[in-house]
Order: C-alpha cells, then sequence, then structure tokens
C-alpha cells in the first residue's frame, strides 16, 4: 500500500482550516475540515487531528472501536475549550477517519469530508454527507451538478465539537466497514474539492496518476484551484499494492479511462470510412461521365403526391434527436453499512 496526502487554502481564503493524517506504515488517514464560519475553525481540526491519530495509534480493540472512541474523545475535547474560551465559542469540525487494515478498511465519518473507493471502472461513495443537500443528493432527490452548484451546500447537520457526545450515540460517529481489495484505491477529501470538482473528473485524474499517489493529489488540488478554489482543498490517495498495475493492464493511462478503448476504435472507423469515401470520389466521377454521355430513358409518369408545402406525403416524420451535454457521471452510493455502536454498561459515562 502506498499513500500521499496533499492540502491547500485555495485561492479565496489566507487561511488554510484543512488538516489531514497519512500513516501508510500504520494504515491510519483522516481528513477534517474546520468549519467555515466559526471562529477558530482551525483550532478545531488540529485538537481533532492529534487526539484521533494519538489514540488511533493504540492499537486496542477492535478498529470499529477505536473509531468511535477516538472521534468522541476529540470532539469533547473541542467542546471543553470552547467553552473555557469566549473567543473560541461554536469551534468545530467535520472529519473523515479510515483505519486499513489487510483486505479490509473502516472508517469513522462525521460531516460532509467524503471517502470514496477507486475503481477502474469509476467511483464509489462510500460515505453519507450529514448535511441537506448531501442527504439530497444520496437519496437522488439531486443531481450531482444540482447539489455542487445548491446555495446551501455548505450547511451540515453533524460536526466534532459544537455538542457534547458519548460514544454510543446513534445520531454522531457513523462506522462503515468496507473490503479494500489490493487492485482498488481509496480517496479521502474535503468539500473543497468535491463541491468544484465533478466526481467524473476526480476519476480520470486518478486514473491518469495511478501509481503516484502524491502527483494524484496534486493533480486533484490543481483542479479545484482551476475551477476557483473558493474554499479549503485536503486530497488523501491511498493505493492498494495491485492498483498501479490494474489501470496500467487496462491500457487506461494514455486515454486516460477505460473510454480511451472507444476512443482509439472511434478514431479507426473515422479513418476507414475517410479511405472509402476518398476511393470512390473516382468512381464517382466515371459514373457522372458515363451517365452524361449515355441516353436517358424516358420517365416513368408515377408522381409522388406531394402536400400543399411541397413535401412527400408519404415521408415518415422523424422528430431531431436530444442531446444531453455536460452531464457528469455520478457516483453511487455504498448501500448502508454502518455499524451498530456497541453497547456500554453505561451510556452517560464520560470518556
Amino acid at each position: 500500500m502506498t499513500a500521499a496526502g496533499l492540502t491547500h487554502p485555495g485561492l479565496r481564503r489566507d487561511h488554510n482550516e484543512d488538516r489531514y493524517v497519512c500513516d501508510a506504515e500504520r494504515g491510519l488517514f483522516v481528513v477534517i475540515d474546520g468549519v467555515g464560519g466559526y471562529a477558530s475553525g482551525d483550532v478545531a481540526a488540529e485538537l481533532a487531528r492529534d487526539l484521533v491519530y494519538q489514540r488511533l495509534r493504540r492499537h486496542q480493540g477492535p478498529s470499529t472501536v477505536r473509531l468511535r472512541e477516538a472521534i468522541t474523545v476529540a470532539n469533547n475535547e473541542i467542546y471543553y475549550r470552547s467553552q473555557l474560551d469566549p473567543a473560541q465559542w461554536g469551534m468545530a469540525c467535520v472529519l473523515t477517519a479510515v483505519v486499513v487494515e489487510p483486505g479490509m478498511a473502516t472508517v469513522g465519518h462525521v460531516g460532509d469530508t467524503r471517502l470514496y473507493e477507486v475503481r477502474r471502472e469509476g467511483l464509489r461513495k462510500v460515505t453519507a454527507d450529514h448535511s441537506p443537500v448531501g442527504l439530497r443528493e444520496d437519496q437522488g432527490e439531486l443531481s450531482e451538478v444540482e447539489a455542487m452548484a445548491h446555495p446551501r451546500r455548505s450547511e451540515i447537520l453533524r460536526d466534532v465539537g459544537s455538542t457534547y457526545h458519548h460514544t454510543d450515540d446513534a445520531d454522531f460517529v457513523d462506522v462503515y466497514r468496507v473490503p479494500f481489495h489490493a487492485d482498488r484505491a481509496l480517496l479521502l477529501c474535503s468539500d473543497g474539492l468535491t463541491d468544484l470538482v465533478p466526481s467524473a473528473e476526480i476519476h480520470r485524474l486518478l486514473m491518469l496518476e495511478a501509481g503516484r499517489p502524491d502527483r494524484a493529489a496534486q493533480r486533484l488540488i490543481d483542479a479545484a484551484n482551476d475551477a476557483g478554489g473558493h474554499d479549503n482543498i485536503t486530497a488523501v490517495v491511498i493505493e492498494g499494492a495491485e492498483y498501479a498495475a490494474r489501470v496500467q493492464h487496462a491500457d487506461a493511462r494514455p486515454g486516460l479511462g477505460p473510454r480511451s478503448r472507444r476512443g482509439r476504435w472511434s478514431w479507426f472507423a473515422a479513418g476507414l470510412l475517410l479511405g472509402l469515401l476518398t476511393a470512390a470520389v473516382p468512381l464517382t466521377g466515371i459514373y457522372h461521365l458515363l451517365d452524361t454521355r449515355l441516353p436517358r430513358p424516358l420517365a416513368v409518369s408515377d408522381p409522388t403526391p406531394l402536400d400543399p408545402e411541397g413535401l412527400p406525403l408519404h415521408t415518415p416524420f422523424r422528430s431531431p434527436p436530444i442531446m444531453v451535454l455536460g452531464t457528469p457521471q455520478q457516483c453511487p452510493l455504498l448501500p448502508p453499512q454502518v455499524v451498530p455502536p456497541a453497547p456500554s454498561a453505561s451510556s452517560a459515562a464520560q470518556l
């Protein structure tokens, strides 16, 4: 497994409230986005990064339990800090954390940061956004384009830090367990990327840089900035050991994805058609020459009936084709595989 992460403030902000963890050796990856519009979003993101990473490194207990505990500890520490300092009141963040183990990825998720599974065939969105717009997009009520342009796309329904939580709170941390095959990759990112770059373009860039996760992350950052860079942007790319070989074996890199082969066949067909047309030109000229020198047969009087506008009455009417332009590919939502919280002796027990 290889991995790389990158973050950038974007083009519209003078500071960066995104943070990330990329520890391929331990299989620990986190993307954190400080909640914009509130004081000290960067402080909340740093606290979450440090505490979640510290707790996950302990390797005590199952990954599902460790993720719930780590995120809850970070949440409550951010909450306590905000209560002690009026200048930091209301600070919070959103995050997605992944623990990668042999053949399996365990995910802890709060907010609208995202995890995608990357396949040669396309992207699959693993996490569900805790936001009004994200929920409607996941349910198919909004297209990706509509969600990206929605005026309420920055609103969130859950966060880390604004309210005290217990580890077994059902409406706090979503935990998923998804297979992680060696021929696939994972993408962790903040909404600074997904609000500006369609999923089809994200997939194209990842295919282009398969085997080079550092360059893939840079490509994604550049794409978001090229689209306006309205927010902080973070991307962490995690590649399985056989991912690059599978993509390259599919001949995806020269044409950027499975569509490249269709592109080559299209060019071949176009060339063949052009050759046939070129060869037919001399034959057409010979036919025209003979046609002008041969006597013409008398026309048979069997006129086709015409309508008042001069159009043949027996000609079937064909409506013009409808063309859909520029519609990006959609990312199907992974069927819910939320792991229920483990029962505890006391739901009111504090960590």
